[in-house]
């Protein structure tokens, strides 16, 4: 449960933020009625408006994702769910994000767990599970995905500390197989890698850096830009969108795609008391409307991963490196960190390994129903092998597969 400690502090930044709500005339996270679910339908329902907070711009592809997500809700609905949106933490930064869900501030919100392990740590637990799924592209994208969301849609455990925090997760994401190496010489070699400075979002990517003789640089996104430019830093670990929307690669041109972790679990979570207060009807088209922005989110990251191979390449100067003898250390770094992972305790979950080899259960299905069924490639790893994969995401229609994907993911566990 939420601790003594945690509470006040999310209140409080709930009452500056309703504050500054209704002195502009907004809403907050929603304004339901008392007997707007007594029917189950939408005819005696109250129309709402929920508030939407996000920390990137509305162009971005998790913008585009959310756009998806809230024109299907107030369609479905006939407008009687509506959203109200701030976008690039227009309303509250990164840090109160989650609290601004807890307390109903924000309806709905992009949750990123790593910046909340002590109010997360089953969710925490997951992004440290990043290194698990396959490095083949798109492969390990959909794979990840869909075995992230049929572990959450299985695990009490988890849903329980959603629940906890006065949340539901509606879809759980993997939109970027790995963090890569961006920098401003070639990096292919051990002797090349020791000692370079690179900027990390901190977490499991920071041991696998030092396992490259790397010296991880924790720095806020925003101030990678400006670090690289000015030789602070030599390199940056991050993923493709991030380094064509910010400009990184028109300063730093040798990137190798090393398989250090994706970014496994971020989810979409709406206020519990909001959920709890729709009628089953809306509830249905919620659900469905998650699914949009899950396909939404991962495809328009594959676009992004096509966007770095072309034009990065052909406009801007981008050489692909080899990563086999980076990939070679970093992968028997990241079997040992999730051997020592298994062993450690997780506020919540009564065996951690459990978890970890429930999920590598379900990365196996998925692997056999994404190669097997819908044939998807297993791509080698060279320069030009992984160029050329990442460049065909420009082609790559992920709505043919999502009939097959909601199948199994997500309409076992739809509301009834």
């Amino acid at each position: 449960m939420l601790s003594g400690k945690r509470r006040p502090r999310y209140l409080a930044v709930a009452g500056t933020v309703v504050g500054a709500l209704l002195v502009a005339g907004c809403s907050t996270g929603a304004t339901p009625t008392d007997d707007s679910a007594d029917d189950g339908g939408l005819a005696g329902m109250e129309p709402i408006k929920i508030v939407l907070s996000d920390i990137n711009p509305e162009a971005s592809v998790i913008g585009r994702a959310w756009t998806g997500f809230m024109d299907e809700v107030t369609t479905k609905t006939e407008g009687k769910i509506t959203f109200d949106t701030y976008w690039s933490s227009a309303l509250m930064p990164l840090a109160e994000t989650l609290s601004g869900v807890q307390s109903g501030v924000v309806g709905v919100a992009q949750i990123l767990p790593n910046n909340y392990p002590q109010e997360l740590p089953i969710s925490n637990l997951v992004i440290n599970m990043g290194s698990m799924p396959s490095d083949s592209f798109p492969l390990g994208t959909i794979q990840g995905a869909a075995a992230a969301q049929e572990l959450f849609s299985t695990s009490e455990e988890w849903q329980a500390e959603m629940a906890e925090n006065n949340m539901k997760a509606l879809a759980v994401a993997f939109p970027y197989i790995q963090y890569d190496l961006l920098c401003t010489t070639p990096v292919t070699t051990e002797e090349e890698a020791a000692g370079k400075r690179v900027r990390t979002p901190g977490g499991v990517w920071n041991g696998e850096l030092e396992a490259l003789g790397m010296i991880p640089v924790p720095l806020p996104f925003g101030e990678a830009y400006d670090a690289l430019q000015r030789g602070v830093i030599d390199c940056v670990a991050l993923q493709p969108a991030a380094n064509m929307d910010s400009g990184l690669v028109d300063i730093a041109q040798e990137f190798t795609p090393v398989a250090l972790s994706g970014y496994l679990g971020a989810f979409l979570g709406i206020n519990l008391d909001t959920w709890n207060s729709l009628p089953v009807e809306a509830q249905q088209i919620m659900q469905d409307a998650a699914v949009t922005w899950w396909a939404k989110y991962e495809g328009g990251a594959i676009t992004r991963y096509a966007d770095e191979a072309i034009e990065g390449v052909d406009e801007r100067g981008l050489t692909f490196h080899d990563p086999s003898e980076l990939d070679a250390i970093v992968s028997a770094a990241q079997k040992k960190a999730l051997t020592a992972l298994g062993k450690t305790d997780t506020a919540g979950l009564e065996s951690t390994a459990d978890f970890i080899d429930k999920y590598q259960g379900l990365l196996d299905k998925w692997e056999g129903i994404l190669v097997d069924e819908l044939e998807f490639e297993v791509v080698p790893r060279d320069a030009s092998s992984i160029q050329k994969s990442w460049a065909s995401g420009r082609d790559f229609n992920l709505n043919s597969y999502l009939s097959r994907i909601k199948e199994d993911a997500f309409d076992p566990y739809r509301v009834k």
